[in-house]
């Protein structure tokens, strides 16, 4: 493997934490923009006719942007972001293995890892385009699954990367990898927690899907516990 010391490769983990920051900035301005544009906009009633009577076009205008900011920007970039996360941690899990190359030699590959991942979710994940195709059920069904399975993956690939160096006897000059998958461990935590809330909230408004214990108090208090989650 070769040393971190005078490469002149790009390293595959830098590159990847990189597009993350990067997914991670544009979904908080998209957030940000969405939830300034629903309640400035939609539900302040003077701003809206003063908007409306005052320029024609502004109804075509806000419909562009609330689709632009909330499927083209939040949606495929909250796929995006779980996928770069799926990299980290298989690239974590390699990193395990002598014969791994962290390293990036080609001069077009990290061009291709950093456009490829938003051209899948362009194509195969989009869920207007999925809604054409499949239906709304199939659409909603797709986009629900694979909002909770890279992070799942995530998990797995990152605890057996965790668990493996504990069992390996790794030298000093190697403990400084420790620290990396452990940090990517809490992220990956962070972001199941997150997606497992949003896949039970989906799943129970658009397929009238219910989580009960059995227990009349019992349902009350769990389904207070959910809604807890859901607003974290």
């Amino acid at each position: 493997m070769r040393t971190l010391i005078n490469t002149p490769y790009l390293s595959l983990l830098s590159l990847l934490m990189a597009n993350l920051a990067f997914c991670n900035i544009i979904l908080t301005i998209g957030f940000t923009a969405y939830i300034l544009l629903i309640d400035v906009f939609y539900y302040v009633q003077n701003i809206e006719s003063i908007f409306i009577d005052g320029w024609p076009f502004a109804d075509f205008c806000y419909a562009a942007l609330r689709e632009t900011l909330k499927y083209q920007i939040v949606h495929n970039v909250v796929f995006v972001q779980a996928l770069f996360i799926l990299l980290i941690a298989i690239d974590r899990y390699f990193s395990l293995f002598p014969n791994y190359d962290p390293f990036i030699e080609s001069s077009w590959t990290p061009s291709l890892i950093t456009i490829l991942p938003y051209i899948l979710v362009a194509v195969l994940l989009d869920f207007r385009l999925q809604n054409i195709i499949f239906g709304t059920s199939v659409a909603l069904f797709i986009c629900i699954f694979a909002l909770i399975i890279p992070p799942m993956l995530a998990f797995v690939f990152n605890i057996c990367t965790v668990m493996r160096q504990r069992q390996t006897n790794i030298s000093s000059y190697l403990s400084h990898q420790r620290s990396c998958p452990i940090a990517i461990l809490i992220l990956i935590n962070l972001q199941l927690f997150e997606k497992l809330a949003f896949f039970i909230e989906l799943m129970s408004r658009n397929f009238d899907i219910e989580m009960v214990i059995g227990d009349t108090k019992s349902d009350a208090y769990f389904r207070g516990a959910l809604q807890i989650c859901f607003q974290v």
